[in-house]
């Protein structure tokens, strides 16, 4: 590495010169490079941990909220099923409590249901 110094009183330009081994020189960049490269694997795999944590957290609030609107449906098919066959039981009907659309298809079948059960009484 060189640094230019201007002696004035003699109007002349030198050159100092400075020699360091470059083990010195890069001594604290390649730390650096390191340190930083560690906290980079940490990171990523405090990131892929998280990640991980959120994405199970995630089925299992999914796998919740599908289950509480199938299993209404489900039970609405094996009724339809049930009346649809030779066995068909008119003594049932269906109570949902979850999901308004899913009451209100319950309700709907129900009405539908007493009106069959109606007409085959008169």
């Amino acid at each position: 590495m060189s640094y230019p110094i201007k002696i004035k009183l003699a109007d002349v330009k030198w050159m100092l010169l400075i020699e360091v081994p470059a083990e010195l020189a890069f001594e604290g960049p390649i730390q650096l490079t390191a340190g930083m490269s560690e906290a980079a694997k940490e990171l990523g795999v405090i990131i892929l941990i998280t990640g991980t944590v959120i994405a199970v957290l995630a089925f299992i609030v999914m796998k919740l909220v599908v289950g509480s609107v199938v299993a209404p449906l489900k039970q609405i098919q094996e009724r339809v099923d049930n009346l649809a066959s030779s066995e068909g039981d008119l003594t049932q009907t269906l109570h949902v409590d979850t999901h308004a659309e899913l009451i209100a298809l319950a309700g709907g079948f129900n009405k539908f249901y007493q009106n069959c059960v109606n007409l085959l009484v008169s």
